[in-house]
């Protein structure tokens, strides 16, 4: 081969590279299943993704913003866990998602307000201010309280 004609299937090999990745993508889309094989997220997982609008769409299709759902172990610290949409907001300090939580019809009762409270307290929070607008009364005794865990 002639250096001439090495460079040009140089030059043309990534198209050909993102052509056949594009058919490839085109017939696992036509199946129902994506490519890269990503799962579907529940609400408290956009939480703690802060993805916005996928909160917003969840919502809109009818999932319920005060409904524990399961949190996968990378979303919130290292361990899986079964979080409300509230609880994902405390857990990663996201007082602008909380807030839109709200907005959207979350609305923890007292018992639950109490326990978003404590848990907001330990870990340090900044949700903290939010749900003190919430709820005036004097901070809960959180000896009592079971915080979220593994479950």
């Amino acid at each position: 081969m002639t250096r001439l004609r090495i460079l040009g299937w140089l030059a043309i090999l990534p198209c050909l590279v993102a052509a056949s990745a594009s058919a490839v993508q085109l017939m696992k889309s036509s199946t129902g299943r994506p490519l890269w094989g990503s799962e579907p997220e529940t609400l408290p997982e956009a939480v703690a993704s802060r993805n916005f609008g996928e909160v917003v769409r969840l919502i809109g299709l009818g999932t319920d913003p005060n409904r524990a759902a399961p949190v996968r172990a990378d979303f919130v610290g290292g361990a899986p866990l079964r979080l409300t949409p509230l609880e994902a907001a405390v857990a990663k300090g996201y007082t602008d998602i909380a807030q839109i939580l709200l907005d959207y019809g979350a609305s923890p009762d007292s018992d639950a307000l109490s326990r978003l409270r404590c848990y907001a307290e330990a870990r340090r929070s900044s949700v903290r201010d939010l749900l003190v607008s919430l709820s005036p009364e004097p901070w809960p005794d959180c000896r009592q309280v079971q915080l979220p865990t593994r479950r």
